[in-house]
């Protein structure tokens, strides 16, 4: 039930549904105002599950409201409850309108109005009838003002603003009647405004709405500037100036801009300057917020000695203003020429250098001449003056310069006035240095197959003075013709130190003709090269051939292509084809040598045939080229050229397995595949005839019997066919594919089926339909081998009316098998129906039926008219009345439609409609029956929906109601019930006649006999809604409030009170009718007649002689002759006007509170003058000591600081003070710090205080932020032409002194290793890692040094000398004040000293090793500042041979072998190899750069390896079993050293094995495999020396697929072992039905032998394993998705899958039970799932990281809220494995069930 106490509140109550297995925590109700619930006027709430009762608020007010509700558990929720009857909320006044919301788009925006619009608030069908506006600047509206509405519609003024004129008191007139626009006039451009609105109707007044958000007016561009006034003026400064600007309407104004013009008129204004720099102005009859600019000679032309008029104007983000007044004439006077820019461009000659420069401004008088002078230091110390007087021309050469010195120069300018300042000192500038001229072509010595000797010839000069000099030359040289480029010479070879005599160029290309050229090289670099000669070397053994290329591939043979590369001189006449099986161990065999058959553009080629191949086989083959001089190098592999396959045979054994009553299993061998692998099967099967297919039951079997045969493919040796019919006979045959096509089938085999559950019922009709009930039949069916237990009758409602699925009627009853028809009872009226069978047997319930035909039932009617009405009681605004409900006419009574009118003849248009739902009675007479709906669905009821659905207008006749209870059925009959009915929103003090008509679902009834007259009472006032202030001044506030509601009699007067207290607004307020009897000077109350009120629907009073700048309140009462309404108290309050604070005393700073980035002041706060100080307002300016101008008082110091950074100190909210102490925080560190300050409250800013000032002879200053060490200083520079053998030049920049001057400078130098040059240094810089320094020392600062760092000219110079030649060098400086030394700068960019010839660090040393070959390395040695130009080294085998007789190796042979040590990275290392094994060998090197060459190092001595054992022979397998194997094999020679160990190595992949013995023999010399693989382990030496037999341990390579893991294994001997003479090792872990490959070697102390054949062997297969047990993935109400990972097969493939699910207990339904035995049925209680456990992959997601493989199956039929146990076993060809052990799992509980409708308690 439900009842309304409240405008916006419905109290409601039901009876809990059936929770169906899980505890309800929560009931969700719907409610709307549309009894069907649409979507738009929907809304929906929860309570808890606990209660079943709920106040449902926030409605809306005379509105009727429908619900319904729904339960929800754990698991979901229920389907919603039918509709309720309607319920209706009381009146209430209208509601507050939205905030006002400004209309039009931004572009329309206007400087000095806004248009605003709102949405008419809710006013319960009321109209309204006028609204008020009220305009504000904050969001407070406390100095708010109403706004004036003109004569024109929706447009008004804002009284008060300063900018209009004085206006009467805000008022509104009959204009805005009904008005949701309007155009506020009047409001200042660039200004934030808040509105309000108020709603007013005959009922009475909203509250104000919220302020609106902020409304700014459109900003405008400034005004104009005052005229431009005159400062000062000449030539070289410029035209000084200054003027007022313009008013900006509080933008910043962004730029000024400025003309010249020489006549006052404007119109020949010669330039407009843009943009210009502008500072406050600083002359004494200068405005405070006066600017000042400067314009120079370089922005306009200034005449000197002439007129010039100016005008200025100023921008904003708007736009710009209009030009200033023309100021006065201004004049400027001629000067001596500007300082010319450095000279910029030079021409370098050997002693001489050409300068050039730009001509400077003449500043008023023409340029006569220059002077141009030099130094050789940027300081132009000691200059050298070029000549006297220059003339005009701006380039001069200056002869007589030294090389390699740096030059520094100056220019300037003279005119008549005289010479001006001298220019800034150029870039450095030195003397040409230019590398030697370019050389004739080389001419040709010898030639060999692979060398080529050229020589050429020295440049000669007939001047001696012009011959270059050189120091080497170099010869270029590459193979082909014109291949080489001056931009890109990338492709030649070099040989350094080139002799002209001949020099040889060797590792040449036999055959080719190769491009030579010669250069020449000195200190300053290298020649052009010369022009090219062409030489050809000797003829050659050809190059490998290309790869074969395959053409054709018959079963036995293949034909190939073999195509040339380069035959190196010499025409190839035959090819030699290699030949490789990989899938057989055989030997290679070599076919040939073939004759060429063609010789073509490519050369010579062949095609040939390789017959005698075997079918489907993979082939490699390789080919050699010969010619003349030899043959060549094996090509790369042509590798799996495959010969063609064959269709496989017929499968000759078909087995059948596992029959079922629709499906039965296949299995089968494989056939021969003829060469091509097996892709697939196909199967085809067929269903014959029964043999009785003329009898009853036959004909039913064939009824459903598929004729013909079906097909399906499957890639595994078994098959299930599916889809047959029970006690029906079966055959099938099976072909194999492979991609040549299909095989022929098997023979055909047959099966017979067996029983299975019964067949669908058929021929459905309805019978004996009522208005809740009908009659279902249907005919027999077939049993299904098994005789029928019962039949299931599913009906449902069709989906024609369009209700959604969960609110249609259906349900589900057990029938007895011996009947085929059912009654089926308490059906929804006039519905439609369809309806399903499905019969049952001892296998289980069989398909349901097809539906059957629709059947609609019957409809009710309309109620009748109700009784007369009769009043019980009244108050002033409602009426209670009793009446008499009708009769429903078949469908219960939702609504009562009551008509009031002051006539009893009920006009339409003197009459009003309330509409109250027909449970909405507050009270019923005793005894009456309870308004229970006429149907209701039992509590455990859930297969039908039953009750009578509210949203179709149809119900169950009145006199056959059905009541579902516990799934019986009983009849009740409606009886007669009387009513109380309340009847809202009347006024009070009035007459009125009621009638009453019934509405059902069906429609409304006509209207009943009209009541005896009913009279509402009288009542004292209701309190004031709204009492605001609308006016103030420094003395006087205004307050005015809205009409209150007079309760049926008149207002009579008004009592007004105002007081800064706001509790004394409280006195009288607990009784109304009380008296004020304190009388207190705060809170005077004043009495106001109605009489003497101008407007009564607006009464407002103005309470004067208030104090200025204290907040006030207000409170307001009425009285009419039943007594005083309750006080009102004015909304927020009022506070007269203030004043700003006085002037502050300057800031002055704490020392005892700064830190290193924060100044703190103490602020002194001024008289607030009637308004509270709100914050006070800083500016200052901050830099670092060095701005020493900062602290000089006057004027400009002044203007800085105003100019300088704003900070705000805000109020303290907890003191409501403004903090007496401040910090300025984020300042730069160590910064010294000049402020001022003023006050600010409500009513506007103080003055500004006086700025700081200091004494200027203490140079240290105390008003800075605490100090720190200095900065670091900039990385320091070596000065260019300064750097010579032994000294060297540095500049270095000071950075931050940081609070104190500098007192000491520290250096540290760093040298880098000698002879290194600076690409060699690596990515390490010098000072890494704490290198030391070569020398630090420490120098105090200069006073001179100070000077120039106040006027923050931080550059230093200094001197290094007595510094080492050819070695680089760089410079780090710190620098200290009073606190200490700053950090270390950064290195400087290195430079370095003129270089040596190189020098060695040392004899060559070992790298490694072998019998054949011997690997030495060396440090590289120091280059001395020139570049390593080539290595050379000389060896022997002979002790005490000469080493002129040494075998020397070429400086090209070593640069092209050489590569980095991998021992040591600084070292170089290369391989001598085809030595001597076992001997001693003595080696020397030497190093070469442009300077010279470093000489032969001291002589090294080497020996070569000796050799490891021969290769073991077959091994033999001699016993496997499933997982473990024996091997055994013959012990090799081990060549005089005895054999320590042996070492296994397994894999099923013989590719594995192969790889590794390839990559061991070609590393035959190199140490151990473990070492160069990394791939296996090393046993330890305990291991090797102590254990007779050795097992190893296992290793898996880290390969991609699973059929490459190998192991190794190690088996060690030690002396008298009975495994010495006959070895033998024992694999264990082996995996079943797997093939292994082994191979095995000897190792001695001498090394590792080769590797062994490999042997195979194969484990014998078995049953699967067990696998784990499943993975729960997802479990549902009716499903479970588990996974699981796939166990190892044992050899023998799984094809298949049995997964056991077994419920344990839980819940049952009344169709899940059988209803004889009252048992769950048998597929309820255990189920097998056969399936293919590979169909479905798990998803990727849902795998763990490095998880295997996972595999997913869904259990379908599950029941809700049941617990299971799952288990699961695989199957192969040798049986199936043990099942895994049972996971257990409890599927999700159910929805509950649909609750009943909502009704009326049984006290009502």
């Amino acid at each position: 039930w439900g009842v309304s106490k409240a405008a916006d509140c419905i109290e409601l109550s039901w009876k809990p549904p059936c929770h169906r297995g899980a505890e309800i925590v929560a009931y969700d109700i719907k409610y709307s105002k549309d009894p069907k619930f649409t979507p738009h006027c929907t809304k929906e709430i929860s309570t808890p599950g606990t209660s079943s009762n709920v106040s449902v608020t926030n409605l809306e007010s005379n509105t009727i409201y429908y619900f319904m509700h729904r339960a929800r558990n754990e698991v979901g929720q229920s389907t919603w409850s039918e509709p309720s009857h309607g319920i209706a909320t009381l009146a209430r006044p209208p509601q507050a309108p939205a905030p006002p919301l400004r209309l039009g788009a931004p572009e329309t925006w206007q400087p000095t109005e806004i248009n605003i619009k709102w949405e008419a608030p809710e006013s319960d069908g009321i109209p309204i009838q006028h609204y008020r506006v009220n305009v504000g600047r904050n969001a407070s509206m406390a100095d708010s003002y109403e706004a004036e509405i003109g004569g024109k519609r929706g447009v008004g003024t804002l009284t008060g603003h300063r900018h209009l004129p004085s206006t009467p008191r805000p008022m509104y007139t009959k204009d805005l009647h009904a008005l949701t626009q309007l155009r506020v006039r009047g409001l200042r451009p660039n200004t934030a405004y808040h509105f309000q609105v108020m709603a007013q109707n005959q009922v009475g007044d909203s509250p104000w709405s919220a302020p609106s958000a902020a409304m700014k007016t459109e900003v405008a561009p400034p005004g104009q500037c005052g005229q431009v006034r005159y400062i000062s003026g000449n030539c070289r400064d410029g035209l000084a100036i200054f003027w007022t600007p313009a008013d900006s309407y509080g933008l910043p104004i962004t730029r000024f801009d400025l003309r010249v013009s020489k006549a006052l008129s404007m119109k020949d204004a010669t330039s407009e300057l843009h943009d210009i720099e502008v500072s406050p102005a600083k002359v004494e009859n200068a405005e405070p917020d006066d600017m000042q600019a400067t314009v120079t000679m370089d922005d306009c032309f200034l005449i000197p000695g002439g007129d010039h008029f100016c005008q200025v104007r100023c921008w904003n983000r708007v736009g710009v203003g209009s030009w200033s007044p023309v100021s006065a004439a201004m004049r400027v006077s001629p000067e001596t020429p500007a300082a010319p820019d450095a000279p910029w461009n030079f021409t370098a000659l050997p002693s001489s250098i050409i300068v050039r420069w730009s001509p400077p401004h003449c500043l008023g008088s023409p340029l006569t001449g220059y002077r141009l002078r030099y130094a050789e230091t940027r300081s132009m110390k000691d200059p050298v003056d070029v000549g006297s007087l220059l003339g005009l021309e701006t380039e001069r050469p200056v002869t007589q310069l030294e090389s390699h010195k740096a030059y520094y120069f100056q220019v300037a300018g003279v005119n008549a006035v005289g010479q001006g300042p001298w220019s800034a000192a150029s870039q450095p500038s030195t003397t040409l240095q230019a590398p030697p001229p370019k050389l004739e072509p080389p001419f040709l010595v010898s030639a060999e197959s692979h060398s080529i000797t050229v020589g050429f010839n020295e440049p000669s000069e007939s001047d001696p003075l012009r011959k270059p000099v050189i120091s080497s030359y170099m010869v270029l040289y590459a193979a082909g013709k014109g291949v080489f480029s001056e931009t890109n010479p990338a492709g030649f070879r070099k040989a350094n130190k080139a002799v002209p005599e001949g020099t040889p160029c060797g590792g040449l290309m036999p055959g080719k003709s190769w491009e030579f050229r010669v250069v020449a090289i000195n200190d300053f670099g290298q020649s052009q090269p010369s022009a090219p000669a062409y030489f050809t070397t000797d003829a050659g053994v050809p190059e490998r051939p290309k790869p074969p290329e395959f053409l054709e591939a018959a079963p036995w043979s293949i034909k190939l292509f073999v195509a040339p590369n380069d035959d190196h001189g010499s025409p190839i006449t035959h090819y030699i084809i290699q030949l490789e099986c990989p899938d057989k161990d055989e030997e290679l065999k070599e076919i040939g040598p073939l004759e060429v058959t063609e010789v073509g553009a490519s050369g010579a080629v062949i095609s040939t045939t390789v017959d005698g191949l075997i079918p489907g086989t993979s082939y490699r083959f390789c080919a050699a080229a010969q010619n003349a001089v030899g043959r060549s190098l094996w090509s790369a592999a042509l590798e799996d050229v495959q010969t063609l396959p064959s269709v496989p045979f017929a499968i000759t054994e078909l087995e059948v397995c596992d029959i079922r009553p629709h499906s039965y299993r296949l299995r089968w061998e494989p056939p021969e595949d003829n060469g091509a692998e097996v892709e697939k099967y196909t199967i085809a099967w067929m269903c014959n005839a029964p043999p009785d297919s003329k009898t009853a039951r036959g004909r039913l079997l064939c009824r459903g019997l598929e004729k013909g045969w079906r097909e399906a493919e499957t890639t595994n040796t078994c098959f299930t066919c599916e889809d047959c019919l029970q006690a029906c006979s079966s055959v099938a045959k099976v072909a194999a594919h492979n991609k040549m096509g299909m095989g022929p089938f098997s023979k055909v085999i047959e099966v017979t089926l067996g029983d299975d559950v019964p067949f669908a019922p058929a021929q459905l009709t309805w019978s004996q339909v009522s208005f809740t009930s009908a009659r279902t039949n249907w005919c027999l069916v077939f049993d299904g081998g098994s005789e029928v237990t019962g039949y299931w009758v599913h009906f449902m409602e069709t989906e024609t009316d369009g209700r959604p699925e969960d609110q249609r009627d259906q349900g589900e009853i057990f029938s007895d098998p011996k009947k085929s028809f059912q009654d089926i009872n308490n059906l929804c009226p006039k519905r439609e129906y369809v309806f399903r069978v499905a019969a049952e047997n001892a296998f289980g319930i069989g398909p349901y039926s097809q539906f059957s035909s629709a059947q609609r039932l019957f409809a009710p009617q309309p109620p009748d008219p109700p009784g007369k009405p009769v009043l019980l009681s009244a108050t002033v605004t409602t009426l209670e009345v009793k009446v008499q409900h009708p009769d429903s006419n078949g469908s219960p009574i939702t609504e009562q439609v009551f008509y009031v009118s002051h006539n009893r003849r009920m006009p339409e248009c003197d009459r009003i409609e309330i509409k109250l739902p027909s449970h909405a009675s507050i009270s019923r007479p005793p005894g009456a029956p309870s308004r229970r709906s006429t149907k209701l669905k039992g509590p455990t009821d859930s297969s039908n929906t039953g009750g009578t659905d509210v949203g179709d207008g149809q119900e169950s006749p009145p006199e056959k109601a059905a009541l579902r209870i516990s799934g019986e059925l009983r009849l009740q009959r409606a009886q007669p019930v009387q009513c109380v009915y309340e009847l809202p929103r009347l006024v009070g003090g009035h007459t009125y006649f009621v009638a009453c008509a019934s509405r059902n679902s069906v429609g409304l009834g006509p209207m009943g006999p009209v009541s005896d007259p009913m009279l509402t009472k009288q009542d004292k006032p209701l309190p004031i809604l709204e009492l605001a202030f609308t006016g103030k001044d420094t003395s006087s506030v205004t307050v005015t409030w809205d009409e209150p509601d007079c309760q049926g009699s008149e207002v009579l007067r008004y009592e007004i009170r105002c007081s800064p207290d706001e509790d004394m607004m409280l006195v009288g307020n607990r009784d109304p009718d009380e008296e004020v009897l304190v009388e207190d000077r705060l809170a005077p109350v004043q009495v106001y007649l109605v009489n003497d009120i101008e407007d009564r629907s607006r009464p407002s009073f103005r309470f004067k002689g208030l104090l200025p700048g204290v907040t006030y309140f207000a409170s307001v009462r009425s009285y009419n002759a039943l007594g005083w309404s309750p006080w009102a108290q004015a909304i927020g309050s009022c506070k007269t006007l203030p004043m700003p604070p006085m002037k502050m005393q300057t800031p002055q700073a704490l020392p005892d509170k700064r830190t290193k980035n924060s100044v703190t002041f103490k602020l002194d706060l001024p008289d607030p003058r009637g308004a509270v100080i709100h914050n006070v307002e800083l500016r200052y300016v901050s830099a670092q000591v060095e701005q020493g101008h900062l602290l000089d008082p006057g004027e400009e110091q002044f203007h800085m600081i105003l100019s300088g950074k704003h900070e705000s100190v805000p109020m303290d909210q907890a003191t409501g003070r403004v903090p007496s102490e401040y910090t300025l925080v984020g300042l730069e560190d160590h910064a010294m710090v000049v402020a001022i300050a003023r006050a600010v409250n409500d009513a506007g800013v103080g003055e500004w205080s006086d700025a700081p000032v200091r004494d200027p002879d203490n140079l240290d200053v105390e008003c800075v932020a605490e100090p720190a060490a200095p900065d670091p200083p900039k990385a320091p520079s070596w000065v260019i032409g300064t750097v010579e053998s032994k000294r060297a030049d540095f500049t270095v920049e000071l950075t931050n002194a940081n609070g104190l001057l500098y007192t000491r400078l520290g250096f540290k130098l760093f040298a880098g290793p000698r002879g290194k040059d600076l690409d060699e240094l690596g990515p390490r810089p010098l000072g890494h890692m704490g290198q030391a320094p070569w020398r630090e020392w420490e120098e105090d600062v200069p006073r001179e040094e100070l000077l120039q760092v106040l006027q923050n000219r931080c550059q230093i110079c200094r001197r290094v000398d007595d510094l080492d030649p050819g070695t680089v060098y760089g410079v780090q400086v710190s620098a200290a004040n009073p606190v200490g030394f700053s950090e270390w700068s950064v290195i400087s960019p290195v430079t370095r000293t003129k270089p040596e010839k190189p020098t060695l660090r040392g004899p060559l040393t070992l790298e490694d090793c072998s019998p054949v070959h011997i690997g030495v390395k060396w440090i590289e040695p120091y280059s001395n500042g020139a570049p390593i130009a080539g290595y050379g080294i000389r060896y022997t085998d002979k002790e005490g041979l000469p080493p002129e007789q040494w075998t020397v190796l070429s400086e090209e042979y070593i640069d092209n072998a050489k590569t980095r040590s991998t021992i040591i990275d600084e070292a170089i290392t290369i391989d001598l190899r085809d030595l001597v094994p076992n001997k001693a060998h003595y080696m020397q090197m030497y190093a070469r750069n442009w300077v010279g060459s470093s000489g032969w190092s001291e002589t090294s001595t080497f020996y070569t390896r000796p050799s490891p054992p021969a290769r073991v022979d077959l091994p033999k397998v001699t016993s496997v079993q499933p997982k473990e194997a024996l091997v055994e094999w013959e012990a090799p020679d081990d060549f005089g050293a005895a054999i320590k160990r042996y070492e296994i190595l397994s894999s099923r992949n013989i590719k594995v094995l192969k790889w590794a013995r390839l990559i061991s023999e070609k590393l035959w010399w190199a140490p151990s495999l473990e070492v160069i693989f990394g791939l296996f382990g090393l046993v330890d030496e305990q291991s090797r020396a102590d254990g007779p037999i050795e097992a190893g341990r296992a290793s898996l390579l880290d390969l991609s697929e699973s059929n490459l893991e190998a192991f190794f294994v190690e088996t060690s001997l030690v002396e008298n072992t009975l495994n010495r003479g006959n070895p033998y090792a024992k694999l264990g872990e082996l995996l079943p039905g797997k093939e292994y490959f082994s191979m095995i070697r000897a190792v001695n102390e001498r090394g590792n032998g080769k590797w062994s054949q490999i042997c195979n062997m194969l484990t014998p297969p078995t049953f699967p394993r067990q696998p784990q047990q499943v993975r729960i993935e997802t479990v549902t109400t009716a499903m479970c998705r588990v996974s699981f990972v796939m166990p190892y097969d044992n050899g023998n493939r799984i094809y298949e899958a049995d997964l056991k699910v077994e419920r344990v207990d839980g819940p049952l339904a009344d169709d899940q039970i059988h209803p004889g035995t009252r048992e769950p049925h048998p597929h309820h209680r255990q189920a097998i799932h056969t399936y293919d456990p590979w169909a479905i992959p798990l998803e990727e997601e849902l795998h763990t990281p490095g998880e295997e493989q996972r595999f997913c199956f869904s259990v379908p039929n599950l029941l809700p809220g049941t617990n299971y146990q799952v288990s699961w076993g695989c199957r192969n060809e040798c049986g199936i494995g043990a099942f895994s052990e049972p996971e257990s799992f409890k599927t999700k509980a159910d929805r509950p069930d649909k609750p009943g409708s909502m009704f009326t308690s049984e006290d009502y």
